[in-house]
């Protein structure tokens, strides 16, 4: 016995003349648009790149030995606070 089925009902949107990989004047122009997303931020990033103000190599050496003596001190007086707080602590407990 053989099953007969009935034809599939028509698809919304879709349409028969033209075959589904072309794309359309719309699609191109938004597939044309995407493509010139990346294009346009990286030129916009060298834009304002230029207008960054750079350190100086002595300005940037004295910045950093500012960092590093401010980390040191902070780090030793984190140890030294938590260091007397934990003996505070002992004692009393």
């Amino acid at each position: 016995m053989v099953e007969l089925w009935s034809p599939k009902p028509a698809v919304a949107g879709s349409s028969p003349v033209s075959p589904a990989s072309e794309l359309s004047e719309a699609e191109q122009s938004e597939h044309m648009r995407l493509l010139e997303k990346p294009a346009n931020f990286i030129s916009e990033v060298s834009q304002e790149m230029a207008k960054v103000s750079w350190p100086s190599y002595e300005e940037l050496k004295s910045s950093t030995l500012v960092v590093i003596v401010l980390s040191l001190v902070l780090a030793l007086f984190i140890f030294f606070s938590d260091t007397l707080l934990s003996k505070l602590l002992k004692f009393i407990f």
